[in-house]
């Protein structure tokens, strides 16, 4: 017997906290979404116009890369919008390393940009992947 599967939701990256937290970009619905460990839905959060990669940093803040409004946005662990940024172009993905620089890259480029945690642009990297 073949089930059918639907998805309601376009779920595009997750991203843990320190807690084992779940947190989900919903393209379609423009939302991120937490999770407890059991998969209790804890939240829903409105994003910015497409919402696409997500990262935690080492405060267990939630960085969220948003595509069409060509923006970053950071969340408390509780899910309130501290602050939103503006970023060159279409940012896609993001990451976040042991230091808290927050790496951005964009649709169609090349290009890695590097974030404070404060939102402010502190540097570009060039990609050698083309």
């Amino acid at each position: 017997m073949k089930k059918e599967i639907k998805q309601k939701d376009e779920l595009l990256c997750i991203a843990f906290d320190s807690q084992g937290n779940k947190w989900e970009t919903i393209k379609s619905m423009n939302v991120l979404k937490k999770f407890n460990k059991l998969g209790m839905l804890l939240g829903t959060f409105t994003t910015a116009s497409e919402p696409h990669g997500v990262a935690v940093d080492k405060s267990d803040k939630v960085w969220v890369v948003n595509k069409s409004s060509y923006t970053l946005s950071l969340f408390n662990n509780e899910g309130w919008c501290l602050g939103t940024f503006t970023t060159r172009k279409e940012p896609v993905a993001i990451a976040i390393d042991s230091s808290d620089i927050i790496y951005v890259s964009y649709k169609d480029s090349d290009v890695i940009d590097k974030y404070n945690t404060k939102g402010t642009l502190i540097g570009t990297l060039n990609s050698e992947l083309k």
